[in-house]
């Protein structure tokens, strides 16, 4: 028998750009997801889930190389903002999982302004009053 609280397994955190491409990844999907089921944004949320899928692919590739003059961390940070926007605007439409999409918000949010300040650091590195916006 574990003598860890409730058995909980042990999660690895890595580098903030390992986190931020996972959450890329999942964005990528649940956006892709969505698109399947929405004939009107199919073209935009399938769009949307390439970028985020490539952006992951990419911060794994190189966390802290360079396109188009801005950073890979401070690229996949902004489409990790833009998804904790996109998720605030969705729970305010879905009062049943509005919980659930505003926590999810606040940890995107909350990796994007990591992985846009230290690529390499590992996750929760920066003090916190600087990166949750409080």
């Amino acid at each position: 028998m574990s003598s860890r609280a409730h058995d909980a397994p042990a999660i690895p955190m890595g580098t903030n750009a390992e986190v931020a491409a996972r959450l890329l990844e999942e964005a990528a999907g649940f956006f892709s997801t969505l698109a399947e089921k929405n004939e009107p944004l199919r073209s935009e949320l399938g769009e949307n889930a390439s970028v985020f899928r490539q952006m992951g692919r990419l911060l794994q590739a190189e966390p802290l190389g360079q396109s188009e003059g801005r950073t890979h961390g401070a690229l996949a940070g902004k489409l990790l903002e833009d998804a904790a926007t996109f998720f605030r605007t969705l729970a305010s439409a879905q009062p049943a999982i509005d919980r659930q999409l505003r926590e999810n918000a606040e940890i995107y949010a909350y990796v994007g302004r990591m992985v846009a300040a230290d690529p390499s650091g590992p996750l929760g590195s920066l003090d916190p009053r600087g990166v949750m916006g409080d």
